[in-house]
């Protein structure tokens, strides 16, 4: 997601009531590998069905709260409002409706009783016309599932079988709001880390700025400064080069990252945000609260 809209999520989750994972039992064999589109800037667009219609462009976005529908699909709907939500975001605040949907389906994997909201997702969060909605840890959080970059698919789990044909160094994650945050260690000080929220909303590694920021990234150097939208408004940052990001087995070296300013939010406890996109694949185990990225296939996994 992109971080202008960040805040806004945040404020939103608080409204949100936990919905009871359900995957859609058939007498068919189970879909597990679904085929997603990449766009130019680096989001992933997979097609969902909702309360039975579709196929709709979704970003899928680990970096979401909550799913959102774009407000002409909602008038295609028929989509009813039971309240409104104050929604404070990089323009300004607006007044966002929440209404309750029958189900949410990624191929035969369905999520029963939802409640999103809508809204113009060009006017509010700068989407371009090709997505129709955003699909957030309120679907993705049911579900264990394998999202591979670099195959452009994402299997979902069922009875443990992606588990078992995986393997590679199990990460533990921080969850809120079902949202996953990697701890990174910091390049000079022992024992100390960097919180980032693993992203495939944002196609970019953005760090927000503090007094340690040079020595946790082991700068190379500054590379210039670009202007990009933040949690509050368009804003020109830095750009830094840096020597390696280590998490686990897997070592990326030479990395752009854009600095922000900090957030100006009491208790801000994640320094920024870590894209999907930098690896081949990840595996997202919502029961036990880990990651395994890059993993190594031990076995052939179904498509």
């Amino acid at each position: 997601m992109n971080t202008k809209g960040r805040l806004g999520w945040l404020a939103i989750a608080t409204w949100m009531t936990c919905t009871t994972a359900a995957a859609a039992e058939t007498g068919k064999k189970p879909e597990t590998g679904i085929r997603f589109r990449r766009t130019a800037d680096h989001r992933i667009l997979v097609p969902v069905r909702i309360d039975g219609k579709g196929p709709f462009r979704f970003v899928l976005d680990t970096g979401a709260a909550v799913t959102v529908i774009c407000d002409k699909v909602a008038r295609k709907l028929a989509l009813r409002p039971m309240t409104h939500i104050r929604l404070t975001h990089f323009t300004g605040t607006s007044d966002i409706p929440l209404a309750p949907i029958r189900s949410l389906s990624v191929g035969d994997y369905s999520v029963p009783d939802m409640k999103v909201i809508y809204c113009d997702l060009q006017k509010l969060w700068g989407f371009d016309r090709s997505a129709q909605g955003v699909l957030g840890q309120d679907f993705l959080s049911k579900f264990n599932f394998l999202l591979n970059w670099r195959e452009r698919t994402i299997h979902f789990e069922r009875n443990g079988e992606l588990r078992s044909q995986l393997a590679g160094t199990a990460l533990p994650c921080e969850r809120l709001q079902g949202k996953y945050y990697v701890r990174v260690p910091s390049a000079t000080r022992a024992g100390r880390y960097l919180k980032l929220l693993l992203d495939s909303g944002s196609p970019y590694m953005l760090v927000y700025e503090t007094p340690f920021t040079r020595e946790d990234l082991s700068v190379v150097r500054i590379e210039g400064r670009t202007v990009a939208q933040t949690a509050d408004g368009r804003r020109e940052l830095q750009v830094w080069r840096i020597a390696a990001l280590r998490l686990g087995e897997v070592l990326l070296e030479g990395l752009r990252v854009r600095i922000a300013p900090p957030l100006n939010r009491e208790g801000l406890d994640w320094e920024g945000i870590l894209p999907v996109s930098l690896f081949e694949s990840i595996y997202f185990n919502s029961e036990e609260c880990y990651i395994i990225l890059n993993p190594r296939r031990l076995g052939r996994i179904a498509t």
